[in-house]
């Protein structure tokens, strides 16, 4: 609370701003510019929801629906800035909600498609200079696999599908104001969504793994493997091997179509003496949702594959690499954290991956409906 009295003290500027009516497209464009902090300040910037442009606490009062509406804000950031809602705070005038936005390893940052910074106590669409400066700096920055460079593909059409990046991919990420301006290279379209890195003129392993053709001959775990096993255990006949290797921006696709097609199977079930309905032996919605993860969140330094194993009685999933960063088995899956976050845009852009955290819940709900048991999850390494 003297936190906020401080903030309120010190006035709008570069890293504080105050919001007295709530609208989820501008409130967003302010989480972004602080997450992309222009001024390489290296410290949160504070979204002051409940107080007026001149300081005045208005007399707000927030339930937990306007908690959770306010939380919800970084929905419409990419990639997912990370902030922390305080409050509500108790004032003789009414009640203040706090947004902290922390700095990003991984500008630019984008609302609707858009790229915001801050210019003193302002928020505004940054220019071809100043997105240029930020991705620069997201260069310097980003550690995590997804981000680093890869030296041995050639940014062109015969290594890298960049049809479909400019057909399906750049439309879906970006607004329309971006791609109205045609000059932009192609290298500068890519690396304003991570795919591309202009300091060392390469293209990142996530552009590798969304866009080349053939993903495996640069990153070999680069594919998905589904075996086909006549039993119940792992011993018995393998009567089925496929390897499907192609980037995200079809992987996903030609999964879908292979599991329909397939794997999924329907079959009459008992529901009273006359009558009988047909079910999936697995729902489809959950299948997708554990393979999209699984190529999401593996660690693709690992030169295994993503493994799908089909028996009689079962389906088993495995992806290299264990839980990243903060998650930790006693917290699965309350608490995520994100080993490769622009692949994880990716999927959210290409439209199969909707809600973050909430996709296991689907899986478990899915299951339950359709009568399957429980799934079950190992969480080692």
């Amino acid at each position: 609370k003297a936190k906020v009295e401080e903030l309120i003290a010190q006035g709008e500027g570069d890293r504080v701003e105050f919001k007295s009516r709530w609208k989820e497209d501008k409130t967003g464009e302010t989480v972004c510019a602080f997450a992309n902090d222009f001024p390489t300040s290296g410290e949160s910037g504070f979204l002051l929801v409940g107080v007026s442009d001149k300081g005045n606490i208005i007399g707000k009062h927030f339930g937990d629906k306007d908690l959770q509406n306010i939380a919800d804000v970084r929905n419409v950031v990419t990639p997912k800035p990370s902030l922390i809602v305080h409050g509500p705070f108790d004032f003789e005038n009414g009640q203040v909600a706090v947004i902290e936005v922390k700095p990003s390893d991984y500008p630019p940052h984008r609302c609707k498609g858009g790229i915001f910074i801050r210019i003193g106590p302002r928020t505004e669409r940054a220019t071809r200079s100043e997105e240029r400066t930020l991705i620069e700096k997201g260069n310097r920055l980003s550690d995590r696999f997804d981000a680093q460079v890869n030296f041995d593909i050639e940014l062109d059409q015969k290594n890298m599908d960049l049809t479909a990046f400019l057909s399906t991919y750049f439309p879906a990420s970006v607004d329309a104001e971006t791609i109205m301006e045609n000059d932009r290279s192609m290298e500068q379209k890519l690396a304003g969504l991570h795919f591309y890195n202009l300091r060392h003129n390469a293209v990142t392993n996530a552009g590798i793994i969304s866009f080349a053709h053939d993903p495996k001959f640069f990153i070999p775990g680069a594919f998905v493997q589904y075996q086909r096993i006549d039993g119940t255990h792992p011993g018995d006949d393998t009567v089925s091997d496929r390897r499907f290797v192609a980037p995200l921006v079809h992987l996903f696709q030609i999964l879908d179509n292979f599991f329909k097609a397939s794997v999924i199977e329907q079959r009459p079930v008992f529901v009273t003496e006359f009558k009988e309905e047909l079910r999936n032996n697995y729902p489809f919605l959950a299948l997708r949702e554990l393979y999209v993860n699984a190529l999401i969140h593996r660690d693709y330094e690992s030169n295994a594959s993503v493994l799908i194993k089909h028996f009689d009685d079962r389906l088993e999933l495995f992806n290299p690499g264990g839980l990243f960063g903060g998650a930790r088995p006693a917290e699965f899956p309350n608490v995520r954290d994100y080993r490769n976050p622009i692949l994880a845009d990716a999927a959210r852009h290409l439209g199969y991956m909707n809600q973050y955290n909430a996709g296991i819940y689907r899986v478990k709900k899915s299951l339950e409906n359709n009568g399957n048991p429980p799934a079950e999850f190992g969480l080692g390494s």
